[in-house]
């Protein structure tokens, strides 16, 4: 089965950045998180955090339409 691309997990380093998905520091992401303005990590090992592409996509959506 394949999966979407919306289905995907990614880390961080995909996420943030200049050439990131969100082009922000990894600093303001994590506060962002703090603040209820992006998801929560999805946690699978003791070293290891990945964020849902559709949960990411649902946040850059919403503040386009603002």
């Amino acid at each position: 089965m394949h999966e979407k691309p919306t289905d995907r997990l990614v880390r961080i380093g995909k996420i943030v950045g200049p050439n990131g998905l969100i082009p922000i520091s990894r600093s303001s992401f994590y506060q962002g998180i703090r603040d209820g303005i992006y998801p929560k990590a999805v946690r699978l090992g003791k070293r290891t955090s990945v964020w849902r592409m559709s949960e990411l996509m649902r946040v850059i959506e919403r503040e386009a339409e603002q």
